[in-house]
This record gives C-alpha cells, sequence and structure tokens, in this order.
C-alpha cells in the first residue's frame, strides 16, 4: 500500500487572521522542531468577502462555496488543512471529505478532558460567546461553557471588531488583557476567535487558545 505523504494547507481567508496564524506556525514550528527545520505550509487564497456574508450558519450557501475550495485543496493533494477562523468549523460539520480539518472545537474538548476541566468561560465574537452549537456540543461532552457578563461581553466583541479593521491601540490591548486575567483567574478561558488570538495572554496557564491547537494539531 503507498504511503501518502503528509502535506499541509491553509485557506487564506481575512487577512490580519492570515498573517497571525502563519506567524504563530512558525513560532511554534521552530519551538518543536528548531529553526533550522524546514517548515512548508501551502496557502490557498479564497473570496473571504464571498464567505464572510453567509458566515455563521447560512450552509446552504456555505457549503457549496467550501466544497469548490476543498476540490482545488484536494487536487493539490493537501492532506492536514488549517482554517484561520473559528466559525467556518460549524460548516465543516456538514461537509463530507477525508481531509484532515483541525478542528478548534473538536480539539478542544479533547483537551479539556485530558485536563480533566469541567468549566471555562468563552472569549470569541458576539455570536460565538453565546452560540447553541459551542455550549452544547461542550454540554454533550460533561463540559459548562459560560460567556462573560453582558457588558464585558459587549467590550470583547468590541475590541475583535477593533482588531479586525487593524485599529487596534495599546490601551485597548491592555485592557482586553486584563479582561482575559479577570475571568482565567476564575475558570479557563477559551479563546475562540483569531482576533482576540493575537493579542492572546500566551504565558497565562488559564487561557486556553484555540488556534494554538488548531496549529499544534498539524505540526
Amino acid at each position: 500500500m503507498a504511503v501518502v505523504q503528509k502535506k499541509l494547507g491553509m485557506l487564506g481567508l481575512a487577512s490580519g487572521s492570515n498573517r497571525y496564524y502563519l506567524d504563530r506556525w512558525h513560532t511554534l514550528f521552530a519551538e518543536k522542531y528548531g529553526s533550522e527545520k524546514e517548515c512548508l505550509i501551502e496557502v490557498i487564497e479564497t473570496e473571504f468577502p464571498e464567505i464572510n456574508q453567509h458566515l455563521p450558519n447560512q450552509f446552504e450557501y456555505l457549503v457549496p462555496i467550501l466544497n469548490r475550495y476543498f476540490s482545488i485543496l484536494e487536487k493539490k493533494r493537501i492532506t492536514h488543512l488549517l482554517l484561520p477562523n473559528f466559525t467556518i468549523h460549524q460548516t465543516i460539520d456538514h461537509l463530507d471529505n477525508n481531509m484532515y480539518v483541525a478542528h478548534p472545537l473538536k480539539l478542544c474538548i479533547k483537551h479539556l478532558h485530558k485536563l480533566q476541566i469541567k468549566s471555562v468561560y468563552i472569549f470569541g465574537s458576539a455570536y460565538t460567546m453565546q452560540s447553541e452549537y459551542i455550549i452544547e456540543s461542550l454540554a454533550s461532552e460533561g463540559i459548562v461553557a459560560l460567556p462573560p457578563s453582558v457588558g464585558d461581553m459587549k467590550q470583547i466583541d468590541e475590541f475583535r471588531k477593533t482588531v479586525y479593521h487593524e485599529n487596534e491601540n495599546s490601551d485597548d490591548i491592555n485592557h482586553y488583557r486584563a479582561l482575559a486575567k479577570k475571568y482565567s483567574d476564575t475558570l479557563p478561558v477559551l479563546i475562540a476567535c483569531s482576533e482576540l488570538s493575537m493579542y492572546a495572554p500566551h504565558d497565562s496557564n488559564g487561557i486556553i487558545d484555540l488556534a494554538d491547537l488548531q496549529i499544534k494539531a498539524i505540526i
């Protein structure tokens, strides 16, 4: 039987998230293998506005769009895929393909079970922090997912939008990190948004960055 060679790919989505994932990819790869080892990942660009207008769950539009890109990935013989967007993975659940996708929610559940964590806070977009998809998926595994307070949720989502538009300043970043510390001092905090991952305090044991879980899963 022929051995299938591992080939890594990433769909190019929002430009800021793309840059962050690639930078973080190189950092984590170097930490694991050293800076001398070559790390290759092929980026396949998309028309992200076409995708983004239908997120989070207009599956009747998203499924055919993503199937089109997966056909390209298959022709390029991509075996392991990274998607720099949390919300899009709900659509991945509706696709029929044999490619390994570093699915943040599945990786998160595995990680939480390993650490025997039963309750977490969620930091993400306003949608993600209240998402039945996430809350019910975690609940089915015996894990309670809690949103921040309404006021803090609004501030987190506003910071996410500011980062998306590349308008963040040091005061914005410090305030976000203070919120992350406040909540992580009580329960672990899941960072479920690439814009929030960019400024997450990765040196904190109370922070679980789903982008890092994705990247480490395919390194």
